[in-house]
């Protein structure tokens, strides 16, 4: 039976690694947003570009991932999931499409986090964007912790 995880969770709170882990041993397809953006569009762009474009993203996003459910295939989203809001509407989608979705929320501690999205940044992967220790702090306030019942897993 295919499964959609939906992994939740702040800057460099381990939800790349955790996806691999699940895209390995379920055999998962995974979409990880900043793997298609910064290749496409670089790090450099308006917070309201950015957000357009991850809303595109996750809309084409889901469209694969239906059919890739319907053909027995996991799927794993690795967008953040930072807002009740955006967990809110993503909720209704897989209600309204019928899909099995197991929620994980990774709640790691924001010290943990600044070093590790700060430590990436310093060895610049490609695959993530580059995050200074002040926008760290102005997007940690950007994301509001999952309540208890909007996760199924929480992984710390």
């Amino acid at each position: 039976m295919s499964q959609l995880y939906m992994l939740c969770g702040f800057i460099g709170s381990g939800k790349t690694t955790y996806a691999k882990k699940i895209e390995k041993n379920e055999k998962a397809i995974r979409f990880s947003m900043d793997e298609w953006m910064i290749p496409l569009f670089g790090e450099s762009m308006s917070r309201i570009e950015f957000h357009e474009r991850h809303s595109f993203f996750e809309e084409k996003f889901k469209e694969i991932a239906i059919q890739l459910l319907n053909n027995n295939q996991s799927v794993i989203f690795d967008f953040g999931f930072w807002t009740k809001e955006h967990r809110s509407k993503f909720y209704e989608w897989a209600n309204e499409n019928e899909i099995n979705i197991k929620r994980i929320f990774l709640s790691t501690d924001m010290n943990t986090c600044k070093e590790r999205a700060i430590k990436r940044s310093e060895s610049h992967s490609k695959n993530s964007y580059i995050i200074t220790e002040s926008m760290f702090n102005e997007l940690k306030k950007l994301f509001e912790k999952p309540s208890e019942n909007e996760y199924d897993l929480r992984i710390s």
